[in-house]
């Protein structure tokens, strides 16, 4: 599910570019992709490394 979420960088982004390049008959710019998806891709991994970090600060607080 989380895949899906309409995300650039994911499938879902994906998707959504596709129909967007079929209902305009118009191919996005490889510069305009990567505007849109380079942001994302670093807020992915910046939310991925917050929640490894969450979880590994709630198993070591059980042991302080």
């Amino acid at each position: 599910v989380l895949n899906l979420l309409p995300i650039p960088v994911l499938d879902g982004g994906h998707i959504c570019m596709s129909l967007y390049e079929i209902l305009t008959k118009r191919r996005l710019k490889t510069q305009t992709m990567e505007r849109l998806i380079l942001p994302f891709m670093v807020l992915i991994v910046m939310f991925f490394v917050y929640v490894t970090f969450q979880d590994i600060f709630r198993i070591f607080s059980h042991y302080l």
